[in-house]
């Protein structure tokens, strides 16, 4: 009788841990609505952002815009677009540009931005979790602009200030709360 005893409550217990489990697995209460990060910049502030950045890369000046987004649920992809509009259609031919999607810390979704029309744009889908268990991650959202330099510093920006428009690169994701 007391073997029948401890064998029903092995198997209660066995029963109980495995509904938890499941439960773990399919519980959705650690990740909030959908949310959404947005950098929206106009000629006129382009440059007074603090997620601006300024370099060289093989050859090239890079003018890249960025921001940090933390709290991010892994459990769910993470998507992007970028656009950059220009001024003047007929100088897309000095620019190149580029998205990129940077987590854990090693990873990035680099992908590059096609022109139509007046607009380079582009967007990508990206699993900041990258199959690892920790919910809760985060990525820095990067928009980059790349351009043979036109002498300095002072001419490459002004070159930028006569033929960009706007740039703008946002994400959706859903929060870790």
């Amino acid at each position: 009788m007391k073997n029948l005893i401890k064998y029903f409550l092995c198997l209660a217990t066995l029963i109980s841990l495995n509904t938890c489990i499941e439960q773990d697995l399919t519980d959705d209460s650690n990740c909030t609505f959908n949310k959404n990060q947005l950098i929206e910049l106009t000629n006129a502030n382009m440059y007074t952002t603090a997620s601006f950045n300024f370099f060289n890369d093989n050859g090239y000046v890079v003018y890249q815009w960025s921001k940090y987004v933390e709290n991010v649920c892994t459990k769910e992809k993470v998507t992007s677009y970028f656009t950059i509009t220009l001024k003047h259609p007929e100088n897309a031919i000095f620019f190149s540009a580029r998205g990129k999607i940077n987590y854990l810390v090693q990873f990035s979704n680099i992908i590059p931005l096609e022109f139509d029309n007046l607009t380079f744009r582009g967007k990508t889908t990206t699993d900041i979790g990258n199959g690892g268990s920790d919910p809760k991650g985060a990525f820095v959202h990067e928009l980059e602009l790349l351009f043979t330099s036109t002498g300095s510093y002072a001419s490459d920006s002004a070159f930028i200030k006569n033929n960009i428009e706007s740039i703008s690169i946002s994400s959706d994701y859903r929060e870790y709360k």
